[in-house]
Formats: C-alpha cells, structure tokens, sequence
C-alpha cells in the first residue's frame, strides 16, 4: 500500500521524512535524529525508535520483541506513542524489529489519502485481485494494525504473492510499480536480532539472499513465500506455536523449515 501510495503521489517517495508526514502532531523526544527519519527506515526496520523487549502476557511472562506493542496498545493514542519515543539508534544504521514502525506505515496511509489502510488496500489491491473476505483488526483508536491481524484465505494470500512474482501486476494491469516490487525484496538490512529466521530483511518482507526467496511470515506460521526463479509461490498456513507432535517441537518456522528442506530442492 505504501508502494501504491507513492504512484499515485499521495507520498513522495521513501527517502521522505516520517515527520512531515503528520505535521499537526505535536511531538516530544523530538532531536534531529527523529527529524532524519524516512519512509524507507520504517519499511527496512531501521527506525532507530527505542523498542526495548520485556516480558510478554500473552508467552506467560517469557521475553519477546514486542513487549514494547503491549504497552502501545494500552496507551489511549498508539500513534502518539510511536511518535513520542525516543530514538535508541540513528535511523537507517541498525536493525531492530519495531512493530510500531509497520503500524506508523498504516498511519501514513490514513494521514495522506483520507482513507483508512483497510479502505484504501479494499479499493486499489484487493479490489483489482478479487480478494473480497478480509478481515484486520484496529487498535483502541481504530487505527488499522500495520504490524497485524490482517486475516485472509490462503488462495488470496496466494494471489498477494503472485501480484509480487509477476512484478507488480494483475491480469495485465500495473496494480503496484515494478520498481517497487524489485526495491521490496532487495536485502536491505541485516537481520543481526533474535527475531525471524531469514537473514535479511526487505521492505516489511523477509529475504534470503543465499537461497533466493523472499517471504511474509505470519504469527503461528503463516507464510507467503516467492521464489522468483522457479517461478512459484507457496503458501502456509498454520497457528502451531508452542505445538508438540510426536517427539519434536514445532514451531513457527516449522513452514519455512518444510519448504527449506522439502519443497525447494524437490522442485530444483
């Protein structure tokens, strides 16, 4: 959506600053760091937000990374939140997986078009790939979750992955730039966290440079995986964390592993 919002000029391009992007917000913590901020820091998970992890409620207490989105969640204006941290690194230098920065992402879309994300992703890609049965759920201010709880049918998760193997279009139509599509699944950031399981990271896609594909990893294991060279798409989908069968652990990766290992070479 962000790509699709830059063809159409309601965004300038990635290298605009996040800040301009709410100029009514007043914002605190606010130095020249924050000031440098762009498009593209958030899409790459290189805000340089402070997004410290904790103990999570929903792991029984166990750390995650985003200790931090619970506390955002509980917060009367999430936005605000997000604006209002500080900075913990100089943005674009260092990787560290920040919900709040996907979430900033639907935020943009909603300050610049005048559409909600859902709204606007209903007219200009769902509608054009007869995706019709979404569901995404808002924050306590109705903000569209950037980072989550978008649902949808495994052969429409199917269809997202194709508009990107096909380079951005659908049944002949340019629904996003091929530009844009090419930018998303270049390696722009290092993963060097404990988070995801691919070593690089695109934009809001995981990338795996080695093996040539890049993915979307869903919570429970829900995944859309492109492989441009094989030309293929391969979805999963699954809610098998913390799972047991038979003597092994599954885990979220179980998906990703399966492809990895089964999959792949058996169509190389």
């Amino acid at each position: 959506m962000v790509g699709i919002a830059i063809d159409q000029g309601y965004i300038e391009g990635v290298d605009q600053t996040v800040l301009s992007l709410f100029p009514d917000r007043e914002i605190t913590n606010l130095d020249a760091r924050k000031q440098a901020m762009t498009v593209e820091d958030l899409l790459t998970m290189r805000a340089g937000l402070d997004w410290p992890p904790g103990p999570c409620w929903w792991l029984d207490g166990a750390e995650c990374s985003d200790y931090t989105t619970q506390i955002m969640l509980e917060d009367e204006d999430s936005l605000q939140f997000i604006l209002d941290q500080p900075m913990a690194n100089d943005p674009g230098s260092t990787f560290v997986y920040t919900s709040g920065a996907s979430h900033l992402l639907s935020a943009m879309i909603r300050e610049q078009t005048g559409l909600s994300a859902l709204d606007f992703a209903k007219e200009h890609l769902f509608k054009p790939l007869g995706i019709r049965n979404v569901t995404w759920q808002t924050d306590g201010e109705g903000l569209y979750m950037g980072w989550s709880d978008l649902a949808m049918y495994p052969h429409d998760m199917a269809k997202f992955g194709y508009l990107f193997l096909n380079e951005g279009q659908w049944d002949g139509e340019q629904i996003v730039s091929a530009e844009w599509v090419r930018a998303s699944q270049q390696p722009h950031a290092a993963n060097n966290s404990n988070v995801g399981i691919q070593p690089m990271y695109g934009y809001q896609w995981w990338v795996n440079p080695d093996l040539r594909f890049y993915n979307a990893a869903g919570s429970g294991g829900n995944y859309i995986i492109v492989i441009p060279e094989q030309d293929m798409v391969v979805v999963f989908t699954s809610n098998i964390k913390g799972k047991q069968l038979g003597q092994g652990k599954w885990s979220e990766a179980t998906p990703e592993e399966l492809f990895r290992v089964y999959i792949l070479p058996a169509v190389e």
